[in-house]
């Protein structure tokens, strides 16, 4: 629940802290901070039972998430301020209604097709020369770093299949709406997931507020992948801040770009195809009903560690090891 309230503030924040006003100016802070006043109030009174609104406990959670928020925002409109990307989605969802972009289709191997629906957060905008780049931002209540390990073991693929969902079909209603060309597709530009975990800042009582919150705005954090091109990179952060490029570093000597951050557009061609295949591999592993007892055990990710059943379950024993029973 508390994802959903972030999510919902975020969405009527971050449109409002970056639209400029009819003098051309973007919100003060102080606006910003009134507005997710406001904001939070409406939510509150929508969703909350007017029992339950003096409670001590939920009030704490409120402030707290509202402080979140505000946080969030303010760390948005600055980057903005030094971007020449848009926000321009937000909560978009993948059905092909009302302009909104089509769902993903595979034919499987076996002829079945497999169509991939969803919801995006927020999605940017880059226009330039004729063509359109798309970055898909996802909002986390908890720390999530992004992994091409985990997408070559057919894990956290769901950031690129919401890009490539936008990103692999021409000529319909979402493309002609955002302007890109006719027989063009849009240009994959990266993902990022903006993480929306409170910071637990520990000061001592001497410094001002405004120490504190530029201490919690260096504690959000970004992690993604991000398309290896220096005009991009530059559209995206015009000072190439490594807060706003997450894992990516500039060599001092020569200016050069670097981090595992950065693919190539043939690299996101390949993981296009790689998660096609993943994709394809589980459908038919499904329809031909093999569900075994062998959850995927890689990295630090253990599924057996959270499984209720685990006293009942014999999996170590299947596969070679001790017996869990």
């Amino acid at each position: 629940d508390m994802g959903n309230f972030v999510h919902a503030i975020l969405e009527r924040l971050v449109a409002f802290a970056t639209t400029a006003k009819e003098d051309g100016s973007l919100p003060t802070d102080e606006e910003i901070t009134e507005m997710t006043e406001r904001a939070v109030l409406e939510y509150v009174e929508r969703i909350s039972p007017v029992e339950l609104r003096k409670s001590k406990k939920l009030s704490h959670i409120y402030t707290r998430l509202k402080s979140l928020a505000l946080l969030m925002v303010k760390n948005i409109a600055d980057e903005f301020a030094k971007s020449d990307f848009t926000p321009a989605f937000f909560e978009l969802s993948i059905d092909g209604k009302n302009g909104n972009p089509p769902p993903l289709e595979f034919i499987s191997e076996d002829g079945f097709t497999l169509s991939f629906s969803g919801k995006i957060d927020r999605v940017d905008l880059y226009r330039q020369d004729g063509r359109v780049y798309i970055r898909v931002v996802d909002y986390k209540t908890g720390t999530k770093d992004f992994s091409l390990d985990d997408v070559e073991h057919g894990i956290n693929t769901q950031m690129l299949l919401y890009l490539f969902m936008l990103c692999s079909k021409s000529d319909n209603a979402f493309c002609h709406n955002i302007g890109v060309a006719d027989g063009e597709t849009p240009i994959p530009a990266g993902v990022v997931y903006l993480s929306a975990n409170i910071p637990t800042i520990q000061s001592p009582f001497s410094e001002d507020a405004a120490e504190i919150e530029r201490k919690a705005q260096s504690e959000l954090k970004r992690s993604g992948l991000l398309l290896n091109s220096a005009e991009i990179l530059h559209a995206m952060s015009h000072d190439l801040s490594s807060k706003i490029l997450a894992g990516i570093r500039v060599k001092k000597k020569t200016g050069e770009l670097y981090g595992d951050a950065l693919a190539s557009s043939e690299k996101f061609d390949s993981l296009y195809t790689e998660i096609t295949d993943t994709i394809q591999k589980i459908s038919l592993e499904l329809r031909k009903g093999r569900a075994g007892a062998t959850p995927l055990r890689y990295g630090s990710s253990d599924p057996c560690s959270y499984c209720q059943m685990t006293p009942l379950c014999r999996i170590d024993k299947i596969q070679g090891g001790k017996d869990n029973g």
